[in-house]
């Protein structure tokens, strides 16, 4: 028998003793007494229905967003909807699960309801002007993404998204502040220490997007890149020529060797003859 038995028992014996109950010397309780079950007088545990646990729609989604899981995100944040009005943040990573697919008509509305939401929503102004980038309407991006910059000056991401709006528009001066102002924030931050090298490049300051680059990457990659910022600006000679150079440092850089192949294509017997091209 178990001691919390003998400690039922016991108590038990007590209350029919203070009760005016008497025993026999067998230990028999009176004649017409109810026989006593120990294991009925102790308290019956209390049992609580277990509660459903409700699933947190809003973190699922954004972590299927990181994964880039777009379509599945969407029904989460679709089913956050169903429990509690929609936020700027919850239109935000709608707008950028639709740009993500694409369909960036879709996007640009959930960008604008969020901002109907909260007007002073960076990530909502940055999702508009990365949208209206994709859209091929610099102007517009430039606006949107100043916006973003405005309502919040501490995203070093938002400065770098707004210096590729301003480089896309052909305002390499504007573009440069925010390639720099973006490294002041996160000097770690290699997307814009490249944008800023490319920068340089189209400026014209090769020898200063050369070594920006080496930063970066090694000399062969460093020298593919400046290949295509030449490209860029259409100097489609001396674009291959800094392909070669950078083939006959690394022969196995693929991406230098697929530039390269496409200029002959496109340019033919011209870049040929001009960079002693096999």
């Amino acid at each position: 028998m178990k001691p919390t038995q003998w400690l039922t028992i016991a108590a038990t014996a007590m209350l029919l003793l203070s009760s005016g109950c008497s025993t026999d010397k067998a230990g028999r309780t009176d004649v017409g007494a109810e026989p006593v079950d120990p294991a009925a007088a102790a308290p019956a545990p209390e049992r609580w229905p277990r509660e459903k646990a409700t699933p947190d729609h809003l973190a699922l989604a954004k972590e299927l967003v990181e994964r880039g899981y777009y379509q599945v995100a969407l029904g989460q944040l679709e089913e956050s909807g169903k429990t509690r009005e929609h936020t700027a943040e919850v239109y935000t990573l709608m707008g950028t699960c639709h740009q993500k697919l694409g369909d960036l008509d879709k996007a640009a509305d959930c960008f604008r309801r969020a901002l109907k939401a909260e007007k002073n929503y960076g990530p909502a102004h940055n999702g508009l002007g990365i949208n209206a980038g994709l859209q091929n309407d610099p102007q517009a991006a430039v606006a949107a993404l100043e916006a973003a910059v405005g309502s919040n000056p501490a995203r070093a991401d938002f400065y770098n998204n707004l210096g590729m709006a301003r480089m896309t528009a052909g305002d390499l001066t504007g573009a440069e502040a925010a390639f720099r102002q973006s490294l002041a924030l996160d000097s770690g931050f290699r997307r814009a220490a490249h944008n800023l090298a490319v920068c340089a490049g189209l400026a014209g300051r090769e020898k200063e997007a050369l070594t920006r680059l080496m930063e970066l990457f090694p000399k062969a990659t460093a020298l593919n890149n400046l290949g295509a910022i030449r490209e860029m600006k259409g100097e489609l000679a001396g674009a291959a020529a800094l392909y070669r150079q950078a083939l006959a440092l690394d022969p196995q850089l693929d991406l230098a060797r697929r530039n390269l192949e496409r200029l002959e294509d496109s340019a033919g017997p011209t870049v040929k003859e001009k960079t002693n091209l096999p």
